[in-house]
């Protein structure tokens, strides 16, 4: 019996699959608050507001959809990304608005958005 390698096989071991680091400072409070995150629908966690934290997820389509529960306020954004690349994803937070923000960096350090 001949061992012949499936080509669809062979496809998905040669595809490389990216990753979205999303890194967290944190942030002075009084008392400490909880982060609820999710993106593309699945939950990556519940953080701290004060210590801040990193976590990191597969990137599987061409899109994120990034969630944040902080309080009794969600806030969301898009955006597209390459899924054979790596990303960081850096939050930010405004206390006048009370709304998180974030820059996007590609695998070489630049900004994306």
């Amino acid at each position: 019996m001949e061992n012949v390698e499936n080509p669809v096989n062979q496809e998905q071991q040669n595809e490389k699959k990216g990753v979205l680091t999303i890194k967290w400072e944190g942030k002075w409070m009084l008392m400490d608050s909880k982060l609820f995150l999710t993106a593309n629908g699945k939950n990556l966690g519940i953080f701290s507001f004060k210590k801040g934290f990193v976590t990191t997820m597969p990137l599987t389509s061409e899109s994120v959809v990034l969630t944040i529960q902080h309080n009794v306020r969600n806030q969301s954004f898009g955006f597209p990304v390459n899924p054979s690349e790596n990303y960081t994803l850096t939050l930010t937070y405004d206390r006048m608005t009370i709304s998180f923000g974030f820059m996007l960096f590609d695998q070489n350090g630049k900004r994306v958005k």
